[in-house]
This record gives C-alpha cells, structure tokens and sequence, in this order.
C-alpha cells in the first residue's frame, strides 16, 4: 500500500465528464487562504496530483470542502458522491 497507493473499492466505475463539477466556492478570505493552503499540502506530500486533461477526455471531478474540526480548526473533504 506504501508504495501502489490506496485505490477505493467502488462498486462501480464513477461518470465521466468533460467538465468540473460546479460548486459555490467558500466565502470570506480566510477559508479561501484555509482550503488553498491544504491543496498545497497534499500536493506537497504527494496525496493528490495536478492532471492537465485534453479537451477531448474525460476524467471523474470531485468537491473539495473544509469542514469544522474542534476550536478555530478545520479538515478538509473530499466528495467522492
């Protein structure tokens, strides 16, 4: 698992879509720095990855989100619905 990574058992293939999901993004300048700052990590420790796709391809896109995690703390989310 340390080195291949974890892959999610689905129960099926997720749809593919030429284009990213819309979502609101987070209001006020602190949760935007906040949820930036935690796309910086796991890009830093290598838990995601950035994916440039053709125009023609499809991929599967998911919601990132932060959610409250005891006093002034926060974790993120992602939205594998």
């Amino acid at each position: 698992m340390l080195r291949g990574g974890y892959r999610i058992p689905l129960k099926e293939s997720p749809p593919l879509t030429g284009q990213p999901i819309s979502f609101s993004l987070p209001t006020g300048k602190e949760k935007i720095e906040l949820l930036s700052g935690c796309v910086e990590e796991m890009l830093r420790k290598e838990a995601t990855e950035i994916v440039a796709l053709p125009e023609s391809s499809k991929g599967f896109f998911s919601r990132l989100f932060l959610v409250p995690k005891g006093e002034n703390k926060w974790r993120p989310v992602i939205d594998l619905s």
